[in-house]
């Protein structure tokens, strides 16, 4: 299908005459990649939201899989000048360039964050701040409610799956919790999904990461005693971070604490050599999920892999997860964990 061809199909998916919508638009503007649509909201004074699909199908019965990324603010697509090609930060993008998936997989740009431009160290190195790419966990909740309720008052959008890596878990969480399940609801969310996270709190993955050394252990507990009594910190750094997004991750709020009261079924996926966040954190996350007897879980512990589902030789096995997840989808999102 050429490109003008392609455009015109997404354009009919996305972009429909409702007047439901939270943004008075979303329009289409293109990329320089015929296999990567954008879809920017546009409302006013409200913040613009860059959103991108892969390989975009133009079946409206598709579901669509929202997907939040990690805490770095890098843009999801750069072009490199020295590979001549279009690189990307977003997860399951080369996946989704390679093969075929029944659902349109949606990645959510930061505020203020910018892609294709061109790529540089100094990008990968940009920190967040209030302005570009957010620091706390509730505007950055915000900013993703936000897009939910634009994307799901389009007429030809139907059900809709939050998915967050690594901190984008939290994000995802947060939004949950905040909407309940009867607005959840309303916006068509059928499921969330949480990949290399954890549940409770910060302190505890960071315990595990030292749990061999006394003295290590210590210095978590001492940090966490400060934290609570230093929330308005302002700026002030601890662990490399602002204090006020140790706080809203750490202090305030634990994906743990908001899934609890919410019956929407729950896909967690964690690889076991994951360096990063210990996947005991979790464990510990789904045992406490699977305690109600009636809540749908999966959870998927895959042996050998990272915090990105890469082996040790460096071959990126991402598509596990994303034919886990819509295996679970289609068989009615059963309550099982699998490990492989």
């Amino acid at each position: 299908m050429n490109h003008p061809a392609r455009l015109a199909l997404l354009i009919a998916l996305f972009v429909s005459c409702s007047t439901r919508s939270t943004f008075k638009k979303i329009v289409e503007t293109g990329t320089t990649d015929p296999a990567i649509t954008k879809f920017s909201t546009l409302d006013g004074e409200l913040p613009s939201f860059d959103l991108y699909g892969i390989n975009i199908k133009k079946d409206p019965s598709i579901p669509v899989i929202l997907l939040v990324g990690g805490s770095k603010c890098i843009p999801l697509f750069m072009y490199h000048e020295k590979k001549q090609r279009i690189v990307s930060s977003m997860m399951f993008y080369q996946t989704l360039i390679d093969s075929t998936y029944n659902a349109n997989v949606i990645g959510v740009e930061k505020r203020n964050i910018r892609s294709f431009g061109t790529f540089t160290p100094a990008i990968l190195e940009k920190e967040c701040s209030d302005t570009y790419g957010l620091i706390e966990k509730g505007d950055k909740v915000d900013d993703l409610i936000s897009v939910i309720g634009s994307l799901s008052s389009l007429d030809r959008v139907g059900d809709i799956y939050l998915m967050g890596h690594s901190d984008g878990a939290d994000i995802v969480s947060g939004a949950a919790h905040r909407l309940g399940d009867k607005k959840l609801n309303d916006h068509h969310v059928k499921a969330v999904a949480f990949l290399s996270s954890g549940g409770p709190t910060r302190t505890f993955e960071r315990i595990l990461g030292v749990k061999d050394s006394a003295e290590l252990v210590q210095k978590e507990f001492d940090k966490l005693l400060w934290l609570t009594s230093h929330k308005n910190s302002g700026d002030s750094i601890v662990d490399g971070d602002p204090v006020k997004y140790q706080t809203s991750f750490t202090i305030d709020t634990t994906p743990l604490d908001e899934l609890r009261d919410l019956n929407i079924p729950v896909f967690i996926a964690h690889g076991m050599n994951d360096a990063k966040v210990n996947i005991l954190s979790d464990d510990l996350l789904a045992a406490e999920l699977l305690r109600n007897e009636t809540r749908k879980v999966k959870y998927l512990r895959l042996k050998g892999l990272d915090h990105s589902y890469t082996d040790e030789n460096g071959e990126p096995h991402q598509d596990l997860v994303l034919i886990s997840f819509m295996n679970w989808i289609k068989a009615g999102y059963p309550r099982e964990v699998e490990t492989k």
